[in-house]
């Protein structure tokens, strides 16, 4: 049973990392009418950082891989955060976007971050300790 919540677990993280990817097209629409020009290098960042823990979910069970694999799981909802603050502080500014227009990217990366958290909890608390 440990094995199998470890394999899926593993699974889902990677999959949310790849639809990241493949639908930052939508966060893309988004960051182009935000005022301040920094939000596609905090974008940038929360999706490769995802990558990157997403990868690094093959190699968790040796223990060499568990601080790259909790770094980019920090990073990622460091990034998250940060992008997910300056989309809300430009909504309330009452710049170009309204709450509607990032509604859809709002909920990718709030549960994107979620799958991210739980996913990294579940494979340290699943994963072999006999090495």
């Amino acid at each position: 049973m440990k094995e199998m919540i470890f394999k899926t677990s593993r699974f889902i993280v990677f999959a949310v990392a790849l639809g990241q990817l493949a639908l930052s097209q939508v966060h893309i629409a988004v960051i182009t009418r935000v005022f301040d020009s920094s939000i596609g290098f905090y974008l940038f960042l929360f999706v490769i950082s995802g990558l990157v823990m997403g990868f690094n979910t093959s190699a968790i069970h040796s223990g060499s891989r568990i601080p790259l694999f909790i770094a980019g799981c920090a990073a990622s909802l460091v990034t998250g955060l940060l992008y997910l603050r300056m989309l809300i502080a430009d909504v309330l500014a009452g710049n170009l976007l309204t709450w509607p227009d990032i509604h859809l990217s709002l909920i990718y990366s709030i549960g994107a971050m979620t799958v991210y958290l739980a996913g990294t909890v579940s494979l340290l608390a699943t994963r072999n300790y006999d090495d």
